[in-house]
């Protein structure tokens, strides 16, 4: 992937496209959060919105497709809460491209040390929603394409990359093993229907309340297509019997 050439946002232009945009809420209070992530910019606007500014070209289309979809899948029963747009930000002089408003939702993320889990459990809770999400009507929904960088769509487009890294590891690797795995991936093909795939199935992008899942955020690089890019978090994060659980329950 080419470099991304990001700039900076600050509160100060945050208000700034607020008060031209969305003149309803300039008397709200604008601050950064925590650990805001790499494809935007993200502020806090006032106690129960935020709002996400794409940090590059290449994340705009994430932005307009959270805004369309996210309120389809809401509306179809998933059993966690996932972010409401309020808002579509058009791009001006001061800001290039189009951004997003959403309600905020309160919870820790999997990551913080107030949501240390019981795994089996999460694990039974993480399938329940990739089970519901799975059965979303897919009608019209976004194909894998370089907006997502073809999460859920034909490994092959990976190829020559990870050809490349694998012949680049240190000789201690066992490059031979590594291109049995990989020849394997690309062997495999989902065979059923394509599906709705977050994209981005990481302890970043879940929110707890009281050790339970209840939101799930961050669905810029969500498509129609296969899941198996969904199951890598129960590849790096659970553990034994959590994670064959995790992956029985949404197969």
């Amino acid at each position: 992937m080419s470099t991304v050439k990001k700039f900076a946002v600050d509160a100060a232009l945050v208000h700034k496209l607020i008060v031209q945009q969305f003149p309803r809420w300039q008397h709200l209070p604008i601050r950064s959060v925590q650990n805001p992530g790499w494809d935007h910019f993200t502020f806090h606007l006032g106690d129960d919105k935020l709002i996400r500014l794409p940090s590059a070209n290449c994340y705009v289309e994430q932005v307009q497709k959270e805004y369309e979809w996210l309120p389809r899948l809401a509306a179809g029963g998933l059993p966690v809460t996932i972010p409401a747009p309020l808002g579509l930000g058009a791009p001006s002089k001061i800001f290039p491209y189009h951004f997003l408003v959403t309600h905020w939702i309160p919870g820790h993320t999997g990551g913080s040390r107030e949501a240390s889990l019981d795994l089996k459990a999460f694990a039974g809770q993480l399938a329940d929603f990739m089970k519901a999400l799975h059965q979303m009507p897919t009608i019209g929904g976004p194909q894998p394409g370089p907006a997502n960088f073809y999460r859920g769509g034909d490994l092959r487009i990976y190829n020559e990359e990870t050809l490349r890294l694998l012949h680049n590891q240190p000789l201690s690797f066992a490059l031979k093993e590594g291109l049995k795995i990989w020849e394997a991936a690309l062997s495999s093909q989902w065979a059923k229907a394509s599906v709705w795939v977050h994209g981005d199935i990481s302890m970043g992008n879940l929110l707890f309340t009281e050790k339970r899942l209840t939101a799930v955020i961050d669905w810029g690089l969500c498509c129609v297509g296969d899941p198996a890019c969904d199951l890598m978090l129960a590849c790096a994060f659970l553990k034994a019997k959590a994670a064959k659980f995790s992956k029985n329950g949404w197969s």
